[in-house]
């Protein structure tokens, strides 16, 4: 080969060179663009510019020259400078332009990365601020990590699309013409206000529970700072008048997320009416104008003598008695009777969940649960009406399970038998004799029969 011909082919390999070397890298991100807007840039509108797709690039390589190197060195920038609420749902955030010698500081774009948690940007840029995103509903999606991007020489942006009252982290980067991105990790916050008052429909329902106390319900609100499960329920009630959420007192604030409470401590017959507000973290309430009345029940128990009697009908059986109570409004047949135990005597507890209740007009119940065998138990029955008026009689009976029963009975088996007829006979016996079975009437007997000497005992006859 020629001289002239190794010449060739070397300024050939290195122009093949010169070229790979200077294209876009597909490891790094897209450089910036070398234009650039002017003005501010806004993530939440069309007027963004995003991170540009050119490269620097370098002419075909001559001979064996194959021109500068590639540029390699990212800006020299110190990250975000301040991020500063602007309303409820947008900030703005701001930096000091980067240095890049090389390619000249007016080519720098930067990268707005944004966060819900500390350290929780996504350097990957999988997802725009503003966009829909495949992993989170429209309530969520303002929790995905995501980026924004600016032109050439802007210093800062604005980001919309942020939960009110809610903290986010923000960090930017410079991005060089040749796509070199700094890798600084500086972070700052902020918070915007929250300012907008939940959206509630009110209260749902007002029911009684007692001559003294009502069931009230309400529905879910809406906040766009505070969700449902996290907002807070006032309620108001005010006999005779509609009570005032700006300058009364409520009579309950639920916890987080209750949809219900008792009211009591009221009078009975007395007129109530109840309205109930939603309220966000930030402390709005809403301002609605539902308001529910309910007319309270008499408040007189029923007139009750207490507990008749109590017998132990077995191991673990007990039966009380009494004699039915009248009430002023509650027909007898719709009276309950509540039934408290102790095993000390006086040791009940009425302000605890009765040990049972009755069927409606009974005047007597079997107790066979909860009991064991040999002990004693004390009980007070009380009278309730239909609306949960309850007598206070303290009348107290005692009584104490029976013991197993482990002792057979002494009888001393068949005494007699006589034929009555070809295919007859008659047995007799005298009667037995137990410890607990008392009467003659109680007993049951077997007969067992054979026509071969040895009887069997397992079926009777």
């Amino acid at each position: 080969m020629s001289r002239l011909s190794r010449v060739g082919l070397i300024a050939l390999a290195l122009s093949a060179a010169s070229a790979v070397g200077c294209g876009s890298d597909s490891a790094k991100p897209p450089a910036a663009g070398s234009g650039g807007s002017s003005g501010k840039t806004d993530a939440g509108s069309t007027g963004g510019v995003d991170v540009g797709d050119g490269g620097s690039s370098s002419g075909g390589a001559e001979g064996i020259d194959s021109g500068p190197p590639p540029d390699t060195t990212p800006p020299t920038f110190a990250g975000v400078k301040a991020v500063e609420a602007k309303g409820e749902d947008a900030v703005v955030v701001s930096w000091d332009a980067a240095t890049d010698p090389p390619n000249g500081d007016a080519k720098i774009a930067y990268v707005v990365y944004r966060a819900a948690t500390q350290g929780g940007e996504d350097y990957t840029r999988a997802h725009r601020c503003g966009d829909p995103s495949i992993d989170a509903g429209t309530a969520d999606v303002s929790h995905v990590p995501c980026f924004a991007s600016t032109g050439s020489g802007e210093t800062s942006i604005t980001l919309r699309g942020v939960v009110p009252g809610t903290e986010y982290f923000y960090v930017v980067r410079a991005i060089d013409a040749s796509g070199n991105e700094d890798d600084n990790t500086k972070e700052a916050s902020a918070t915007t206000a929250d300012e907008t008052k939940p959206d509630f429909a009110g209260v749902r329902s007002v029911t009684v529970v007692s001559a003294t106390s009502v069931n009230v319900t309400w529905g879910a609100g809406y906040d766009v700072g505070t969700p449902d499960p996290e907002l807070v329920f006032k309620v108001y009630a005010k006999e005779d008048v509609t009570p005032d959420p700006a300058t009364d007192t409520p009579v309950y604030t639920s916890k987080p997320g209750e949809r219900s409470t008792i009211v009591g401590g009221l009078t009975p017959r007395g007129f109530y009416k109840v309205v109930v507000h939603a309220t966000d973290q930030a402390g709005h309430s809403d301002d609605n104008g539902r308001v529910l009345g309910i007319t309270m029940p008499e408040g007189d128990p029923p007139a009750f003598d207490g507990i008749r009697g109590a017998t132990g009908e077995g191991d673990t059986t007990i039966r009380l008695f009494w004699t039915p109570a009248k009430d002023n409004q509650t027909p007898d047949a719709s009276i309950v009777y509540d039934v408290f135990m102790s095993t000390v005597s006086h040791g009940e507890k009425f302000d605890k969940p009765p040990f049972a209740t009755s069927t409606p007009g009974a005047a007597s119940i079997l107790l066979t649960t909860g009991l064991q065998q040999g002990s004693k138990y004390y009980f007070v029955v009380r009278a309730r009406d239909y609306v949960g008026n309850r007598d206070s009689n303290t009348v107290e009976k005692g009584v104490t399970t029976s013991t197993p029963d482990v002792t057979k009975p002494t009888f001393g088996g068949v005494t007699g038998v006589t034929g009555t007829s070809p295919t007859a006979l008659k047995v007799t016996w005298d009667p037995a004799n137990d410890d607990r079975t008392l009467f003659a009437t109680d007993f049951t007997y077997r007969v067992y029969a054979s026509t071969s000497a040895t009887v069997p005992t397992t079926t009777p006859y």
